[in-house]
């Protein structure tokens, strides 16, 4: 695990967490609520403890696996991972659902009429910007049960935004583009996950690839090239799928390095990784919705 920053009544890291946190603590999520960019996370790689195993497995020496996989580090690691899982994927998943039921009951009781194109909805977008800003600058200060509220908000706020995708897309596409990046999603997070590659190259890639989606995207609203469209949202699909990728692997290193973990710090995790995946699904959702959509 890393250096403790703030130590706990037990003697634990639960408050203040790591010092290895202020990468993801600080990750520049904020640049994901544009509808084609974001930057990518940076985080120092480290080896963990099942490859060193291996390698000493090449060695002459024989490994007392009962030891190395029943060691209280290891299960202490492992119930560690699990828990993290847990609060990333299913407040993920509840940040969908729940931007997915405002964006239908926006459309469906034609609130979206009081919404779309006026100074509300650029008042949303703000909202917007100023939650996702909050929660990647302000969480290692703020209490875990805020910065839960304020994804809980965000996701919120990003339905009622949302809501113009049942207005111009026909609702069957709008049905098979989501059953399409949830299986993408679900096979690229796994890979991300269980991979032993090290993905930190596709993530800077893929990160300095975002800045030139952001940059055409401006040009485009002033050239209004359909074509440019098309490519600008073929390229931020490959983009998200590689940060996809890369974000579910620094989750498990995260929760893999820092076992001693406390509560606080654990729901803290689970709320900026949630936040990331959420934004790295939205944003291929909307990208393959606006490539299927282009003939409509």
């Amino acid at each position: 695990g890393g250096e403790c920053i703030e130590t706990g009544e037990n003697g634990d890291c639960g408050k203040g967490g790591f010092k290895s946190f202020r990468y993801v603590f600080h990750a520049d999520n904020y640049i994901k609520i544009f509808p084609t960019g974001r930057t990518h996370l940076k985080f120092a790689a480290k080896f963990g403890r099942i490859k060193k195993i291996a390698n000493e497995k090449r060695g002459a020496k024989m490994i007392d696996y009962e030891k190395e996989f029943e060691s209280p580090a290891y299960a202490a690691r492992q119930i560690t991972i699990a828990k993290t899982f847990k609060y990333v994927y299913g407040w993920m998943a509840a940040g969908l659902a729940l931007s997915g039921l405002v964006a239908w009951y926006t459309y469906d009781s034609g609130l979206y009429l009081d919404i779309l194109g006026t100074p509300w909805f650029f008042g949303c977008i703000i909202a917007e910007f100023a939650l996702v800003f909050g929660i990647s600058f302000l969480i290692r200060k703020i209490p875990a049960f805020m910065a839960l509220v304020m994804f809980a908000a965000y996701a919120a706020l990003n339905g009622l935004t949302l809501s113009y995708v049942f207005v111009f897309f026909d609702l069957a596409l709008v049905q098979n583009v989501f059953f399409i990046t949830a299986g993408m999603f679900a096979g690229l997070a796994l890979y991300g996950t269980f991979t032993k590659s090290d993905l930190s190259s596709v993530g800077s890639l893929c990160g300095m690839a975002l800045w030139g989606i952001i940059i055409a995207s401006l040009v485009n609203m002033f050239v209004g090239s359909g074509n440019l469209d098309w490519i600008i949202s073929f390229v931020a699909i490959l983009v998200f799928t590689g940060l996809t990728m890369y974000d579910a692997q620094k989750i498990r290193e995260i929760a893999a390095e820092e076992s001693s973990m406390g509560q606080e710090a654990l729901i803290k995790v689970g709320v900026i990784g949630a936040l990331t995946l959420y934004l790295d699904f939205i944003n291929i959702f909307l990208h393959l919705l606006e490539l299927f959509g282009s003939d409509d």
